[in-house]
């Protein structure tokens, strides 16, 4: 549904979650029919917008494939758009990145889905700082939320939380999130093991500036002294001036790194850093996180992607991507099995929950129950044509 439509909609939906309200106003967790809504926010625009277009994808062959059942009830998918909607008078200058996300978008998003009375799940978002808002909206009405790209551990409690977390997210104190994609701490091991195995000693850590960054950024820097490397640049990247980019670059050099990671996401000029490292020295490895984990960003790194690795979502197993091919006729990129997996283990949960299937706190407990998505992440090489699989990790 395009941001417009659900915009508009709101209010009606708003006056039709008075249906799921005892007299007290204290929200009721059971759905008002045996017909279930599966909410879905995914930025419909922007940077992240192909990568978003996989999960989406990806979740309709899950829903697909189970008959648009699970257990004893009718399940329907519902999207919506947590991105800015363009405006088609407003130029765009063409070194500005796309607008992306959008907190009110986002909100709209997580508010229509909690008053839906037929809704039993939220599969979203792809942006940390989207879940931070959606999240405390959702879980006091017992909502399952499943992320399939989020990462932050401090929706969860796992490591990389600050003071506070996960409790500002979850206030109800009853744990409603998942996530599908590993978490920061796991991909931290990941990329420092990437640059351990290139013999780098000598490591520049540089971020975008913000809290979900940041955390990636420590714990990657952690992970990298335990494999006997030294931080030896670790710095916020706080301009998209290519000067300042310039200038960082041969901070780092001067600094004797030999080695670096860009934490950020594709809005976050990650071409023109990555090219003005590799310009000021070209023997530079250079390994990126999974917010990187893009075509876009890949085909745009030009002689940068001779030495940088990407640590990204796992390929499409041989199943899916028959199955996606088959049904939306195009390959599926690696993200697509994320909305795959995200949707099937809801539905899962569904079904587990029973003749409780459509009661929000049981499809949670359900779910909560499930044995932990499999750890699965690869390494991914940029070229002129998107990202090139070189090898599946291995995760404990």
């Amino acid at each position: 549904m395009p941001l417009r439509v659900l915009a508009g909609s709101v209010a009606l939906v708003l006056a039709g979650a008075l249906i799921a309200c005892g007299d007290s106003g204290t929200p009721r967790t059971v759905a008002a029919s045996d017909e279930l809504t599966i909410y879905t926010a995914l930025p419909e625009h922007g940077p992240q917008a192909p990568r978003a277009r996989d999960v989406l994808d990806g979740e309709r062959l899950a829903l697909l494939l189970a008959d648009g059942r699970a257990g004893a009830f009718a399940v329907t998918l519902r999207p919506v758009s947590d991105a800015a909607e363009p405006d088609p008078e407003e130029e765009r200058e063409p070194d500005e990145p796309e607008k992306g996300w959008e907190p009110e978008a986002a909100l709209a998003a997580a508010e229509a889905a909690v008053a839906d009375p037929t809704t039993i799940a939220f599969i979203g978002d792809f942006d940390a700082g989207a879940t931070a808002l959606t999240l405390p909206v959702t879980n006091p009405h017992d909502l399952l939320q499943v992320s399939p790209a989020t990462t932050y551990g401090g929706f969860t409690g796992d490591p990389g939380k600050a003071p506070g977390e996960p409790e500002k997210y979850q206030p109800s104190s009853r744990p409603t999130f998942g996530r599908i994609a590993v978490s920061d701490a796991v991909q931290a091991r990941a990329m420092a093991d990437v640059l351990a195995e290139e013999g780098c000693t000598r490591v520049a850590v540089l971020r975008a500036p913000n809290a979900f960054d940041d955390s990636l950024a420590r714990l990657f820097a952690k992970a990298a002294g335990h494999r006997g490397m030294e931080v030896v640049v670790d710095e916020q990247v706080r301009d998209d001036d290519p000067d300042d980019h310039a200038a960082l670059a041969e901070e780092v050099v001067e600094a004797g790194a030999g080695c670096a990671t860009y934490v950020a996401g594709p809005a976050d000029a990650p071409a023109s850093v990555l090219g003005a490292l590799h310009a000021a020295d070209p023997t530079l490895s250079i390994v990126l996180p999974l917010g990187l984990a893009d075509d876009g960003v890949a085909r745009a790194l030009g002689p940068a992607a001779a030495v940088t690795t990407v640590v990204g979502p796992p390929p499409p197993d041989p199943a899916l991507r028959t199955a996606f091919e088959r049904r939306f006729g195009r390959e599926p990129g690696p993200w697509a099995a994320y909305g795959f997996d995200a949707m099937r283990r809801v539905l899962r949960a569904i079904e587990a929950a029973g003749g409780r299937g459509n009661d929000r706190r049981a499809v949670v407990e359900a779910y909560l129950a499930l044995a932990p998505p499999p750890a699965r992440l690869a390494l991914w090489r940029p070229t002129a044509d998107g990202l090139r699989l070189v090898r599946e990790l291995t995760l404990a």
